[in-house]
């Protein structure tokens, strides 16, 4: 077996959150040991698994000294995820999940393409046996460039952790981290903060990550008002302060923001009045809808284009106000 010598500080730290994923996980760390690309530390944040995924860490720690493991109370992925920025030493940052996997030169793809410490790295990514989330062209972006190809061309859609490169540097530089108290849009809203501290960006066609197929979309499930309402306040902050970068890009940059991201967000917080996994009262339910800023539902009103006649319906109540109608007709259609 070759001997792997590490250096004092590892160019590309990647980060594995591990929460019960046993069945996976030895698949996931050996496409990560096979790395062309040797240069590297792995970090296994054990997230408080269950099953045998920590000692399966452990076990992985005793036979590579890139290997770091660590154990903590559950807190969940974008958790696990801050406390591997927290921990890691290396130049880039890669993350992994750890019931996907990645082919032999999935970091010598990313890392070659580096031209300087201002950047991020994009690459593709399928799940597994299927095309690729969407076609790419090779190209580097700067400033204003960058703006108008992530908008033009809905890169946002890509906005999982996974498949890309981040600077450590201007991640702890800037404080960047995954937000906690939302359960879906961290990744996407860590890019956008990362985004917004750099000026140039590479993306590539390659096809090096697969990600395994779960039943159940986070997409499709909705949770707390708080929880989606903080959620559409942070990528609509985000992506604002991102469009407007390098000045007018756009002549009206707010029906840009809406139509790449804040019409799903925002529609998220209406919707989980409803189809919150936890049923609130109705009273609740409206109290939610009615104290939702007159701004938030002017923009709604101008921006948000329906693309079905149930959906034109309920815009038509949520724009009268008649919120009682619009939770009823919600509840019925959406059984």
């Amino acid at each position: 077996m070759e001997t792997i010598i590490q250096a004092d500080v590892p160019t590309v730290s990647i980060i594995v959150p591990v929460y019960n994923v046993e069945k996976y996980l030895h698949r996931c760390i050996d496409s990560i040991l096979l790395q062309s690309y040797t240069d590297f530390e792995l970090l296994l944040v054990n997230d408080g698994s269950t099953d045998n995924s920590g000692k399966i860490c452990d076990e992985y720690a005793k036979t590579d000294q890139r290997i770091k493991v660590f154990h903590k109370q559950n807190g969940g992925v974008s958790s696990a995820r801050n406390f591997g920025l927290d921990e890691a030493i290396g130049k880039w940052i890669a993350f992994v999940d750890s019931d996907d996997c990645i082919t032999k030169s999935y970091l010598e793809n990313l890392i070659k393409e580096v031209k300087s410490n201002d950047c991020i790295v994009i690459s593709n990514y399928h799940h597994f046996n299927k095309p690729p989330m969407m076609q790419l062209e090779n190209i580097s972006l700067s400033k204003g460039n960058m703006v108008k190809y992530f908008f033009d061309h809905h890169i946002f859609n890509l906005s999982v952790p996974y498949a890309k490169l981040f600077n450590s540097h201007i991640i702890n530089q800037n404080h960047i981290r995954y937000p906690l108290g939302i359960h879906m849009g961290e990744d996407g809203i860590f890019m956008v903060q990362y985004l917004n501290c750099i000026s140039s960006a590479i993306i590539i066609n390659t096809l090096d990550y697969s990600v395994n197929e779960t039943e159940g979309s986070l997409s499709s499930k909705y949770y707390s008002f708080n929880s989606e309402w903080k959620c559409y306040q942070l990528w609509k902050k985000e992506l604002l302060a991102f469009i407007n970068r390098f000045g007018n890009i756009y002549p009206d940059p707010l029906k840009i923001v809406w139509e790449n991201r804040i019409s799903e967000t925002f529609n998220r917080c209406l919707q989980c009045t409803y189809k919150n996994r936890n049923k609130i009262p109705l009273k609740e339910q409206i109290t939610h809808l009615k104290n939702i800023p007159e701004t938030d539902y002017n923009e709604y009103s101008k921006y948000f284009i329906p693309k079905t006649f149930k959906k034109k319906i309920l815009k038509t109540l949520i724009k009268y106000k008649m919120f009682f109608l619009y939770i009823i007709i919600g509840n019925f259609s959406s059984k």
